[in-house]
């Protein structure tokens, strides 16, 4: 699961004098829980699936991208699985629908295998508004 939420206040302290209470409302994320479904897709030769919405991405090595599901609902998930060695990779979807000064909160489940060791995870918002999760402020 993807989500992102913005808030409506100036640094979007709550409880403080002189400033907004906090609101978060969710941001336009399309299939943010992946229960929308997955949508065929090619990369690098090879045949997966990505969530609806998500457009994937790889620098380096050779995923697959899986759908993964299991019961009871909400049960969908995006899989990346590299059996031939190191990769970098995921998915994106570039939002924008954000405004300036807007504070912004993103979140993701991430499940590993309990026989894996040295895998770095990481979310990345582009702060410029492009599509580049990677890209520094």
């Amino acid at each position: 699961m993807a989500a992102a939420t913005r808030g409506n206040g100036p640094g979007n302290r709550a409880g403080q004098a002189g400033l907004p209470t906090t609101r978060e409302e969710p941001l336009p994320l399309q299939n943010g829980d992946f229960e929308l479904g997955f949508t065929p897709v090619t990369i690098g030769g090879g045949a997966g699936q990505v969530g609806v919405g998500w457009t994937p991405f790889v620098v380096r090595g050779a995923p697959f991208f899986l759908a993964g599901q299991v019961t009871p609902p909400p049960n969908h998930w995006q899989v990346l699985f590299g059996p031939a060695g190191a990769y970098d990779a995921g998915i994106q979807q570039q939002v924008r629908e954000v405004a300036v000064g807007d504070t912004l909160r993103a979140e993701a489940r991430v499940y590993l295998s309990p026989v894996l060791d040295g895998i770095t995870k990481s979310i990345g918002i582009d702060p410029l508004g492009g599509n580049d999760p990677w890209r520094q402020p």
